[in-house]
């Protein structure tokens, strides 16, 4: 705790957050770019600072490691940081991809389309979707738990013991 650590007791029955942070709200500056201040804000801005830092020194030529696929991501952090070209050339580089999802018509269209794109590395513009998928998926999984009440019933005519529900806890080892 730094400096700015002492509780105000004459709050702490009426407005204990005030009588604890009081003192520390009124000098507390949490940067416009942030949601918080304290300790590990101050930790990540130091290692944003000194990865900036390095990366500027690369960029420069200076102490850049012997890595191939650190001097790639060089190249790509050099292009991505040209503002001025990347201001200039506006949407218009990106929007070829984008009449070309926009231009899907069905789900058959997209999947005759599947193959142009995963040529130019996105072969899934609906990549947003896959967390709906697995929900699905996590569904299914109980509806075929369902149909398996079939074979419990084919157990129970059949005389022997069914299967217990998946995660039910059966003293039962005879199966």
């Amino acid at each position: 705790m730094g400096e700015n650590n002492k509780v105000n007791e004459s709050l702490l029955k009426d407005d204990l957050y005030q009588a604890v942070n009081g003192e520390w709200l009124k000098t507390a500056v949490i940067p416009a770019d942030r949601p918080t201040a304290g300790g590990f804000s101050e930790l990540d801005l130091n290692i944003e600072k000194t990865l900036m830092h390095d990366l500027g020194e690369m960029l420069e030529g200076k102490n850049v490691p012997d890595d191939n696929h650190l001097k790639e991501f060089l190249k790509y952090y050099k292009l991505a940081s040209d503002f001025e070209t990347r201001n200039a050339k506006g949407f218009e580089p990106a929007k070829k991809y984008l009449d070309a999802v926009l231009a899907i018509k069905d789900l058959q269209d997209w999947q005759d389309k599947w193959l142009d794109f995963a040529l130019i590395d996105a072969a899934n513009p609906f990549s947003f979707l896959k967390d709906c998928f697995r929900v699905l998926d996590w569904r299914r999984g109980i509806f075929r738990g369902r149909r398996k009440a079939g074979y419990a019933l084919h157990c129970i005519h059949k005389r022997r013991k069914p299967l217990p529900a998946a995660g039910a806890r059966s003293n039962n080892r005879h199966v």
